[in-house]
């Protein structure tokens, strides 16, 4: 799908377009059909909530597209957004597994068996996060799971038993949410008729983990996150 105007149309929560699924937010919700049950696009955001952190670290900005795909009638979900996340990044991207990191909602034990049983990744190397849980405006919302570049030892903290999120040793750059709660004015929250998957890159992200600073550990040089041609896999 072509990116929709930054400044959104129907939708006066916002003033500009934060997220990739934001324009699609009425097919999550079910107040239209999506054109196909799977859908991609290269969406222009803006972001001002950490405008402060802006220029202080190497993974904040404002203005930026986000590469996504979306599945907003139900058309797969965790079961399948998961491997088709780990084989796009593992395989079209050439990203080695022992570099790769992944965090989950404290209460999705679902996500943490389809990660653990469904893909190489170590369970060590799979994180419980409280913040692994996204929504916007009106929804939907859901617990999500994050995959994370592992820059280094000698980047961050230095502790042996440094994980996701602690500091600056690990970048994150895709994000699944699974989407399948519908935000409410009171405090309770109803469940969608069906669960739609979002995932999401954005593109800026890669900088962090080519940056010049960024080693193998076997000292061959920085990783590239996108060779050429491989945009179209998203």
């Amino acid at each position: 799908m072509p990116s929709a105007p930054l400044v959104p149309h129907g939708d006066p929560s916002t003033l500009f377009i934060s997220a990739g699924m934001q324009p699609l937010q009425p097919y999550y919700l079910g107040f239209s059909q999506p054109p196909a049950p799977r859908l991609a696009s290269c969406q222009k955001c803006l972001r001002t909530g950490d405008i402060e952190e802006v220029g202080r670290t190497d993974r904040h900005a404002t203005f930026f597209e986000m590469l996504g795909n979306f599945a907003p009638a139900g058309d797969y979900f965790k079961e399948t957004a998961i491997p088709l996340a780990w084989e796009l990044v593992t395989r079209s991207f050439g990203m080695p597994v022992e570099r790769l990191r992944v965090t989950i909602h404290p209460s999705d034990d679902q996500a943490y068996e389809i990660w653990t049983t469904k893909t190489p990744i170590p369970a060590e190397h799979v994180t419980r996060l409280g913040d692994n849980w996204w929504g916007l405006g009106r929804g939907p919302c859901g617990p999500d799971s994050e995959i994370w570049w592992d820059r280094g030892p000698d980047v961050g903290c230095g502790r042996p038993d440094c994980v996701p999120d602690h500091c600056d040793r690990f970048t994150e750059f895709w994000n699944l949410v699974f989407s399948a709660i519908r935000p409410a004015r009171r405090p309770e929250r109803t469940a969608l008729d069906r669960g739609g998957d979002q995932a999401g890159h954005r593109r800026w992200r890669p900088g962090p983990i080519e940056a010049p600073g960024d080693r193998h550990r076997n000292g061959s040089g920085p990783h590239q996150l996108h060779p050429p041609g491989q945009d179209e896999h998203l």
